[in-house]
């Protein structure tokens, strides 16, 4: 090989090494000028506890022991999938159940029921809640329909005679659960509704459901606390209505009265209790009832004598025959109001000496 070739390929060693040294130099010095990249861990979410059925619950259920039928579970605070849970489970204490639960299920709030705003929770044991279709006549106006309330039902139906119609007590101290779809009461204000939920036994609800088919139920309110057994006889006929009774006088045997006439009641009829007609003494012996005025009736009759001219009323039966002025051994019948004189010279009354000339006109 020629020197100069050889040479010529040393210089381009030479040059290429110096190439990549100073490539790599300045690959160094970026990198060394680039800020280092430290990965840091991401913080852990906050978690709250949350409660859980333990097994499936049914609706209706009483929580009276939360700690024995759910469990706490830790979630994440911000999980949309348990935003409505219930964090204190001191709440749900004393409640009841508005939904059926199934195992793991969460707890809300919306899941409780308060005893007093629940009527499920308000029935006794053993009965069953009923409405009874009202109007404000049946329902005392609505005081009859507040929750909380007892009422005694009543049952009438008319029949085709006195005997058939009747109206009795059918069912007594009954509690009122709400009145339409209300069921709080502060029992100063009356509730109308046109709905009465009410608590009864199974044959009683059977006995209300077939009177309602047959007649009208009527409700009456009972005063709080109120613990008077029902009457011994609990069905009134129609045909007492026109059979004369005596009223129950025993509520005024502690009330003295100077006068026995002033006593409430005295003078009252002996069935429904409406006032007789006043008792005119006829001697200190004997008295007698004062006859009822007798009807009377008038006949107009329009007089002329030359430019006089008045009316005149005479005095008819119910036929409008003529009564004479001496009938009866009466007075003639003096001139009603309506058709007295307006003190106009044409209606002045003629002369005493002409009547009989009047008459026979």
């Amino acid at each position: 090989m020629k020197p100069k070739t050889m040479i010529l390929m040393a210089v381009a060693i030479v040059c290429g090494l110096g190439a990549s040294y100073m490539t790599s130099r300045l690959l160094a010095e970026r990198d060394d000028q680039q800020p280092v990249i430290v990965q840091q861990q991401a913080p852990e979410p906050e978690r709250v506890k949350i409660y859980v059925a333990k097994t499936n619950l049914d609706m209706g259920a009483p929580i009276k022991n939360p700690q024995d039928m759910f469990v706490e579970k830790p979630v994440v605070k911000d999980d949309p999938m348990f935003k409505d849970a219930l964090t204190d489970i001191k709440v749900a204490k004393g409640k009841f159940l508005k939904r059926n639960l199934r195992k793991n299920t969460h707890l809300t709030a919306d899941d409780l029921v308060d005893e007093k705003q629940s009527i499920l929770a308000n029935l006794p044991d053993g009965y069953r809640a009923y409405g009874i279709q009202v109007t404000n006549s049946s329902s005392a106006s609505g005081w009859a329909s507040l929750p909380g309330s007892k009422v005694d039902i009543l049952f009438s139906m008319r029949g085709n005679d006195s005997k058939s119609s009747f109206s009795r007590l059918l069912l007594t101290d009954v509690l009122v659960l709400a009145a339409d779809t209300t069921t709080n009461s502060d029992g100063n204000k009356a509730m109308p509704a046109s709905v009465v939920t009410v608590a009864l036994k199974t044959t009683d609800a059977m006995k209300i459901n077939l009177a309602e088919k047959y007649g009208a139920l009527t409700l009456i309110v009972r005063k709080f606390g109120d613990v008077v057994p029902p009457p011994e006889n609990e069905i009134f006929d129609a045909t007492a209505l026109f059979t004369k009774t005596k009223l129950d006088r025993s509520k005024f045997k502690n009330q003295k009265k100077e006068n026995p006439e002033d006593e409430p009641g005295a003078n009252d009829d002996t069935l429904n209790g409406v006032p007789n007609l006043p008792k005119v003494a006829k001697n200190q012996d004997e008295e007698k009832v004062a006859p009822a005025p007798r009807k009377r009736y008038f006949h107009v009759v329009h007089l002329r004598q030359g430019d006089k001219q008045w009316k005149q009323s005479i005095e008819v039966d119910e036929k409008g025959v003529p009564v004479p002025d001496e009938a009866d051994g009466e007075a003639p019948p003096p001139t009603p109001p309506a058709l007295e004189s307006n003190n106009r010279p044409q209606d002045a009354a003629p002369p005493a000496d002409k009547k009989e000339e009047k008459k026979g006109k």
